[in-house]
């Protein structure tokens, strides 16, 4: 509910000229909380156990309340339809949160399962009757005729792909630091902290950029340095030097913070003015799938290699996992799918144009 409301504020209130800016500082922000969060996540899982981090949490959610409170403007146009699709917004509601939850219960429950086959079942049927519905209602929560615009529906779609291989990374990149070359929890903080300063650093300049030059430029450098990097984790071994993955890490966090900044304001300049808020909602919405996504898939990629690898060798699935080379095989599997995906978010950046001024 936060965040595409931020991303709408900062579309209305704000000219033009530094829509760019306050977006690239929006990521920047971001870029540190993804900083601190891994560094002190691991402090306090070491020191105080996992349950300490939600306490933390308390007091971050009690000093953004206070702050929203006190900061974000509160005048606006009143609408003239205050009307809410009820019907919309459940049938979405169940379609997605169907959906999330056959995803990440694959892994653990397979996908054969009557009860993740069923989810499945439900939010396809879900998703249909709310395409249905918003077609036919005067106030709709999903204004479908957003998707009808070419490069909207790139733009979105290229974010979908480089969020899924990205969160994917960062889900990921853990248990390859912990398991696959033998670091313990602490400094795998540290390590992961490199992708999140790429992205303090990059996404300022790539918002100042996409404002002086346009943001299509802009986003086809982030994805490229985005299939870069992730050719270079594909080249991964158990024995592959530190500076290889310390390089790899960088070019996903500049990667990141370039396209980032420069697709948001480019899908917010997409759309009309009076659906600002929806394109934003549109964009998260698709950007949250596409985590959920990466989160799923790439591990469940992984599994099934090393599962692969371990009946081919003879070895049962627990014993293969206390190898680290079958185990380097799912991760590599999984870098290369990424790869490709990050291939086809390329051509979806291309198909994307900036909207004439």
């Amino acid at each position: 509910m936060f965040s595409p409301i931020g991303i709408a504020i900062v579309t209305v209130f704000l000219p033009s000229d530094v829509k760019g800016r306050a977006l690239g500082f929006m990521a920047t922000t971001q870029g540190l909380g993804f900083c601190v969060g891994p560094i002190l996540g691991g402090f306090i899982n070491a020191h105080f156990g996992w349950h300490g981090i939600f306490f933390v949490n308390v007091q971050l959610c009690i000093l953004a309340i206070i702050a929203s409170w006190k900061l974000i403007p509160d005048r606006q146009p009143l609408l003239e339809d205050k009307r809410i699709d009820y019907k919309g917004a459940f049938l979405i509601f169940v379609c997605l949160s169907t959906l999330v939850f056959a995803l990440n219960s694959i892994s653990t429950m397979g996908l054969k399962n009557p009860a993740v086959l069923s989810c499945f079942a439900v939010s396809f049927t879900s998703l249909a009757l709310f395409i249905f519905q918003e077609l036919r209602s005067p106030n709709p929560i999903l204004y479908l005729e957003l998707f009808l615009k070419r490069d909207f529906t790139a733009a979105v779609l290229s974010a979908f792909s480089v969020i899924f291989v990205y969160m994917g990374l960062i889900f990921l990149f853990p248990f390859y630091l912990t398991i696959v070359r033998g670091i313990d929890i602490v400094r795998a903080g540290s390590v992961l902290m490199i992708p999140a300063l790429m992205v303090i650093i990059s996404a300022p300049i790539a918002g100042l950029l996409s404002d002086k030059v346009g943001c299509r430029p802009v986003c086809i450098f982030g994805i490229t340095m985005t299939t870069i990097g992730f050719f270079m984790f594909s080249m991964m071994t158990v024995a592959t030097s530190i500076n290889h993955v310390i390089t790899s890490l960088v070019l996903a966090g500049i990667a990141i913070g370039c396209f980032l900044p420069a697709n948001n304001k480019l899908v917010m300049m997409l759309a009309p003015e009076d659906k600002q808020g929806m394109a934003s909602a549109v964009y998260k919405i698709l950007n949250s799938t596409g985590g959920v996504f990466g989160i799923a898939i790439l591990p469940l990629i992984i599994m099934r290699k090393i599962a692969a690898v371990a009946a081919a060798s003879g070895m049962p699935m627990s014993e293969a996992k206390a190898h680290p080379e079958i185990v380097m095989s799912g991760f590599d599997a999984a870098f290369k799918f990424a790869m490709f995906l990050c291939v086809t978010g390329f051509v979806f950046t291309v198909l994307a144009r900036d909207k004439k001024s």
